[in-house]
């Protein structure tokens, strides 16, 4: 859990307490604050004290919760085994994504996609076979880090029923760590589109509903863009889109709420 707690107000706010409740079927893992909360019934308390005009503070924790309410997998991919079911296909350019060891999460194997700036390229790679989803709620789960020119260059996530007719799977359906922003006509030849560009900071998470789906057989393809000008300035590591550990979940979903207040009558 992270919470981000900024002051934009002119003035001080005195008296800072954050109570966050700690979900059914939760506890709080001792020792996991980076700031210790009071633990109080069902909630976790913090007193900040004073909190300066245009200060913040971050407050990371952590929550166990049962085996027996935890998320199940329906089908898994540590990306260890070369192309297995997938395959690589190109829209435009002469860009292809590559399964490589060293880039991955913990420098493992992964599925990579290369930012390129001598000519605009448009590619992905599919489940060849499509998947057969529960008739609960399934979800998308990978990791991926991206390393590509902000809001000119990077990927985004699509599904098909038949391989033929692809959808974008949108920001909405989303419920961790969504597109970082909007990127340009020119990616996808497609206005107004959401995608992973810029820096994620190492690897980060993601989970799609794919409740749409739920029952069907479904394609999903992840799809990379760039234009035929700039690279990401950040050149200390890979540039473009890298993607591991694939994952088709039941998830299970613990539901909180933070509350703020201070002594001048703050709450939020």
């Amino acid at each position: 859990i992270t919470l981000e707690i900024d002051n934009y107000r002119p003035g001080a706010a005195n008296d800072v307490v954050i109570r966050d409740r700690i979900p059914q079927g939760c506890s709080y893992v001792s020792g996991s604050g980076s700031i210790a909360p009071q633990v109080i019934g069902d909630e976790l308390v913090w007193n900040l004290g004073q909190l300066k005009s245009l200060e913040s503070r971050r407050i990371e924790s952590s929550l166990q919760s049962s085996i027996a309410n935890a998320s199940s997998t329906l089908w898994y991919d540590d990306c260890e085994s070369g192309e297995g079911i997938w395959e690589v296909d190109i829209l435009k350019g002469d860009r292809l994504w590559y399964h490589d060891e060293g880039f991955g999460v913990d420098d493992s194997y992964s599925w990579i996609a290369e930012e390129g700036e001598n000519g605009s390229d448009d590619f992905y790679f599919y489940n060849r076979e499509p998947f057969q989803l529960a008739d609960d709620n399934p979800a998308l789960l990978f990791y991926h880090f991206f390393n590509t020119e902000q809001g000119f260059d990077g990927g985004i996530v699509e599904a098909s029923t038949d391989g033929f007719v692809w959808r974008q799977l949108t920001d909405d359906k989303f419920s961790l760590n969504g597109y970082s922003g909007p990127i340009d006509y020119q990616a996808f030849v497609v206005p107004n589109l959401l995608a992973f560009s810029g820096q994620s900071d190492g690897f980060i998470p993601s989970v799609i509903d794919l409740s749409d789906y739920k029952g069907k057989s479904v394609y999903l393809r992840y799809r990379f863009g760039n234009d035929s000008l700039n690279l990401s300035p950040y050149q200390t590591t890979i540039l473009g889109w890298v993607v591991d550990n694939i994952e088709l979940i039941l998830p299970r979903f613990y539901n909180s709420e933070a509350c703020l207040a201070t002594a001048e009558g703050i709450t939020e």
